[in-house]
């Protein structure tokens, strides 16, 4: 198929839908495929590179060459993922949109240690945090990769967390009414 399309390509073919073509090239997981579509103009970035499509295979090859550790994208493999594991769905809820958080924030949402020491080498800031709707009470609420880990009893995650040097959780002093951070992710 890499063939079939460098020919194509190479004899004008222009892209139309990048959206479909990303998600396409993702689904190959052929990094010749992605690298091909990339030098046609195909972006591949956190907007368009849904996380839950960063498997071990092709996370290696997008970050650092596509990708940044930093890059805001929604993170969770379903919409409804993070209000799953911070208790904050109600019965009659009808669906979440995503919670946004940094691409490497993901890596600690699915418990993927191996990824997450690739992200931090590639730059993650592990002090940023990000907010999560809570469907109890309307309001968004801070959280932050401890949180996440501590959540979701995921001790191999948090010991790898506090290694990394990541900052203790947020969630339980947000929860009591205390100060919330200042700084947005």
């Amino acid at each position: 198929r890499v063939e079939i399309a460098r020919r194509l390509l190479g004899l004008g073919l222009k892209p139309h839908d990048h959206r479909q073509i990303v998600l396409d090239g993702l689904e190959s997981r052929n990094v010749a495929m992605i690298d091909l579509l990339a030098s046609a103009g195909v972006s591949f970035d956190a907007s368009s590179v849904p996380a839950q499509s960063l498997t071990d295979d092709l996370a290696p090859h997008l970050i650092p060459k596509y990708l940044r550790p930093n890059e805001t994208t929604y993170v969770g493999n379903e919409a409804c993922t993070l209000q799953e594991i911070f208790g904050v769905l109600t019965p009659d809820h009808d669906g979440c949109e995503g919670t946004r958080g940094p691409l490497w924030l993901h890596f600690v949402v699915t418990g993927n240690v191996r990824m997450m020491e690739l992200m931090i080498k590639n730059g993650a800031d592990l002090s940023l945090w990000s907010m999560v709707h809570d469907m109890r009470t309307g309001d968004g609420r801070p959280f932050n990769a401890m949180d996440v880990a501590v959540r979701r009893k995921d001790t191999r995650m948090a010991a790898f967390l506090r290694r990394a040097g990541a900052p203790a959780g947020i969630w339980r002093a947000s929860s009591r009414g205390r100060r919330q951070p200042q700084a947005t992710p």
